[in-house]
């Protein structure tokens, strides 16, 4: 039994110098793991900051571009407003020309109904006086025939 109990001593002294080997390995393998994870964790840390960067920048580039979008849409909007102003200034101009040119239309007839009156009086005036002069020759024919007749 003595020889078991010295065996079962250098057995544990043994396992007592791998399991310290294993602790100080075990320690070695941590410091190294805990280096790398160190360094995940820094490449991690600056990836963030560089996706943070990039972030920011597309945001800035967002911003510029709905500025400019909005720049575009108001230029847009001031380019339809003065087209529209324009081509209601030129449909009131239109209005304006019709209108005008009715009413010469209207003068035009008119002048022209006043002229074909006066013309129409003159030539009935020189009507009535062909008549009254022809009325007139024939009655100083009548009398100067009447007054050869009574001379003869």
């Amino acid at each position: 039994t003595a020889s078991v109990a010295v065996a079962v001593a250098v057995l544990g002294a043994g396992f007592a110098n791998q399991t310290e080997v294993k602790a100080d390995s075990d320690n070695s393998n941590s410091n190294r793991s805990a280096v790398s994870v160190k360094n995940n964790e820094e490449k991690l840390h600056n990836k963030i900051a560089d996706l943070l960067d990039q972030n920011e920048e597309y945001l800035n580039k967002i911003d510029e571009l709905k500025e400019e979008l909005e720049a575009k849409e108001k230029s847009s909007e001031n380019v339809e407003r003065h087209y529209l102003k324009q081509l209601d200034q030129d449909h009131k101009e239109q209005q304006e020309r019709q209108k005008n040119l009715e009413e010469l239309e209207r003068q035009s007839k008119r002048e022209i109904d006043k002229r074909y009156q006066e013309q129409l009086q003159k030539q009935q005036q020189l009507e009535t006086e062909k008549q009254i002069s022809e009325a007139s020759r024939k009655s100083l024919s009548r009398d100067l025939e009447a007054s050869r007749a009574a001379k003869k």
